[in-house]
């Protein structure tokens, strides 16, 4: 389910191998008082390395998705490997407007994001959703 939900917001959960880059992870989590809140940031040892991760909360501007990806002490990394910022910032901004339409997302992960040669993008290789309403995860389980 999570990858049909996903794809029907332009993004599209696929297998692949990585990146030039570090990967990342993207995940939204239901806070009681400020509502969704976006996270974003590198994983594996680029994350042991740098140890940052950006907050926001939503609903993002395109400023604000700008903001967050190139907010990190290792987007020069990124930028000297070639990857695609503005892909990231992309699916930050989808991610933002699916759980606005969906308040019923209490949580989701995607991860990790390969972040690809310049030309490719990025791509999600996997992707975790829990809805509210599902208390066993039926509904939001891997895919």
């Amino acid at each position: 389910m999570a990858a049909e939900l996903l794809d029907a917001y332009g993004i599209v959960v696929r297998g692949t191998e990585p990146g030039p880059g570090p990967d990342a992870f993207l995940s939204v989590s239901a806070d009681p008082v400020f509502g969704p809140v976006v996270a974003f940031g590198l994983t594996g040892d680029y994350a042991d390395l740098m140890a940052d991760v950006a907050h926001r909360v939503t609903p993002l501007s395109d400023r604000d998705a700008r903001e967050m990806v190139r907010s990190l002490r290792a987007t020069p990394l990124l930028e000297s490997r070639g990857v695609e910022l503005a892909a990231l910032e992309e699916i930050v901004l989808r991610i933002s407007a699916m759980v606005e339409d969906l308040p019923e997302i209490e949580a989701l992960e995607l991860r990790p994001v390969r972040l690809l040669p310049p030309g490719d993008g990025v791509a999600v290789a996997h992707a975790t959703i829990r809805l509210a309403d599902s208390p066993t995860g039926a509904g939001g389980g891997p895919s």
